[in-house]
């Protein structure tokens, strides 16, 4: 899972909110608010996390064509236009997921359109499926 997650860098700009070297982790998208975490000793797979000052659609493009680049593929669709939601990319390749997770970080009291560029919190995570 750590050679899939340092195939290729972070974008130009990203500012390591965490260790810059990849953490054990669980994706996102595997998991619901009701189901408890994993045994501790038994990591999915790795994580980097990271801000940015783009948009999330600016994220999106980047880690699609990084991912089709290096022959991952696809498995979610495009994200919708202007969604104050998070973007997910899920993609796979052989035995393994990745997952981008970009969020959009409220800045305080001042409201963001949101095609403007703003920072945005990325969580990058490959994991070996089952």
């Amino acid at each position: 899972a750590r050679e899939a997650l340092e195939e290729f860098s972070q974008p130009e700009g990203a500012q390591h909110a965490g260790p810059k070297e990849p953490v054990p982790a669980t994706p996102a998208s595997g998991r619901t608010k009701s189901e408890p975490p994993p045994p501790e000793g038994l990591p999915l797979g790795c994580q980097v996390t990271y801000q940015i000052q783009a948009s999330k659609e600016q994220v999106y493009e980047y880690y699609q064509e990084q991912l089709t680049t290096h022959g991952w593929m696809l498995v979610e669709p495009p994200p919708p236009e202007e969604t104050d939601e998070p973007v997910l990319i899920l993609a796979q390749r052989g035995n393994f997921s990745y997952e981008v997770a970009a969020f959009a970080i409220s800045t305080g009291p001042v409201e963001i359109t949101i095609a403007d560029e703003a920072d945005v919190h990325v969580r990058v995570t490959v994991w070996e499926s089952s």
